[in-house]
């Protein structure tokens, strides 16, 4: 996990025992299917998408006054994102990345070369079942996990989600 908890806190716990989740506000222990979100920027997701509300709080509230919808951006699931999704709660969460989970993916060769790097640079810890997450490689965690998201690959000259830097 990239934030820090107390020892035998709820979070703690949770991730000794593989129950650590994360949505759009942080980790949790308790996953919940469904997340709504109020207000300007704010993010409400379920197992078909996502939305984002308006960011700019004044354009917000106009659209709210003038009985207009609020969401800026929408996303609908498709092909390989709830596998993904997956993946990248197991990793963050958990420390790990089961091979088996990847063979399922269209660029599993591709992925597979770039974890390989990642643990020939100490990043990773090749294990039974795949990949674990290295003490070095908890520091990089988001950018381990950027592998396997889609849009963030596809990205090349905006910043449009959190960056590492």
């Amino acid at each position: 996990m990239d934030h820090y908890a107390k020892k035998d806190s709820l979070m703690d716990k949770a991730q000794k025992n593989n129950k650590l989740t994360r949505n759009f506000m942080g980790y949790t222990d308790k996953k919940a299917p469904t997340l709504i979100g109020l207000g300007a920027s704010s993010i409400s997701s379920n197992e078909f998408g996502l939305i984002q509300n308006i960011k700019e709080v004044n354009e917000y509230i106009d659209a709210i006054e003038n009985q207009k919808s609020t969401i800026e951006k929408s996303h609908m699931k498709e092909g390989e994102d709830s596998w993904r999704e997956e993946i990248i709660q197991q990793l963050m969460c958990n420390l790990i990345i089961e091979e088996s989970k990847l063979r399922v993916l269209r660029d599993f060769k591709i992925l597979s070369e770039k974890l390989s790097e990642m643990a020939s640079e100490g990043l990773l810890l090749k294990s039974e079942k795949g990949f674990d997450v290295s003490r070095t490689g908890r520091v990089f965690i988001r950018c381990i996990a950027a592998i396997f998201d889609t849009y963030k690959v596809l990205e090349t000259h905006s910043t449009k989600f959190s960056k590492s830097v």
